[in-house]
């Protein structure tokens, strides 16, 4: 009986190991379809939506919303549900749930899967009572999601393709696509709103600090806009003393504006100012791009660049 002791605690230890090292781009999780129970005609907020998108903004690996599934939604599907589902989004986590609405009151009951083995990690309940609720209703979800992703273990990285068989040896393997660097969006306050057309903006309020890479942005609020059917914003509008940090570049205006997927940020008001390399660069409105070194200043330029070294080299006459 004894020597079992041993064996019990090094595979808690070895378990809580491999919880421990699970990190928030590691997180591959799709957000199905929800359920609705509500009366006919009843005019309810896509909290599916709002969720992924939120979600999108938690630093996660990847994010896959429920317009990705041509499917019925299930709040309580099979395992072989699970599975399809995961294998389509390429996931590993599936989130299901229930929206349930008696008159103002919407209650949400959230599921977190495991795909592999179909076994509940989490659930979460939230209400909102009144519409303006819902956004705080929602990035609690979210936080509580996260929080039970981060508890399942990674059980193997992902590695490189192995050759394909009748491939001479040594044969080079199409590189696999770039990954966008993983969008945290921190706030004191949220607040979510639904737009026409099936476009969703979230608002951020007070000491808002956004994170992708190697990009720091804090400002005073933030309004990430996401069009119909997508979970990725594709502005993100930072204002209010805003401070941009990307390595050795530094940027300072009133308004930023950032547009993801052009890796492009356009900055004005407040004579808005571009630091890099020694260099110090002014204008009405600087367009630059986080992935070269290409700017566009506007409006009237100044620029303000530090004297070489005195031990220099003379130039050629």
């Amino acid at each position: 009986m004894r020597a079992l002791v041993p064996l019990v605690l090094l595979s808690l230890i070895c378990a809580s190991s491999a919880r421990g090292a699970t990190k928030p781009e590691d997180v591959s999780l799709l957000v199905a379809p929800f359920e609705i129970v509500a009366p006919a005609g009843a005019d309810l907020p896509e909290v599916d939506l709002l969720l992924a998108d939120r979600l999108g903004t938690r630093g996660l690996g990847r994010v896959v919303g429920p317009g990705a599934l041509s499917v019925q939604p299930v709040a309580e599907p099979a395992l072989e549900q699970l599975r399809t589902w995961a294998e389509r989004s390429r996931t590993e986590l599936v989130v299901v749930g229930r929206i349930t609405k008696i008159g103002r009151r919407i209650s949400l009951d959230v599921r977190l899967r495991n795909a592999a083995n179909g076994e509940t990690v989490g659930t979460y309940v939230a209400e909102a009572s009144r519409p303006e609720d819902l956004g705080s209703a929602v990035d609690r979800l979210a936080g509580q999601v996260v929080e039970g992703a981060l508890t399942v273990p990674v059980l193997a990285p992902v590695s490189a393709a192995a050759p394909q068989e009748g491939s001479p040896a040594g044969a080079t393997q199409p590189a696999a696509p770039k990954r966008r660097q993983p969008l945290s969006i921190k706030a004191d306050e949220m607040e979510a709103v639904e737009g026409g057309g099936g476009s969703r903006r979230f608002l951020f309020k007070r000491n808002v600090r956004l994170r992708q890479g190697e990009m720091f942005v804090r400002s005073q609020r933030m309004v990430a806009s996401y069009p119909a059917g997508s979970n990725e914003p594709s502005t993100m509008t930072a204002t209010g003393n805003v401070i941009l940090r990307q390595a050795e570049r530094r940027a300072k205006c009133e308004t930023a504006i950032f547009y993801p997927k052009e890796q492009r940020v356009v900055c004005k008001g407040n004579d808005a100012e571009l630091e890099q390399g020694g260099t110090s660069l002014r204008g009405k409105e600087i367009e630059f791009f986080l992935d070269t070194e290409r700017m566009v200043i506007r409006g009237g330029a100044d620029v303000f660049m530090e004297p070489g070294d005195a031990g220099s080299e003379e130039p050629p006459q």
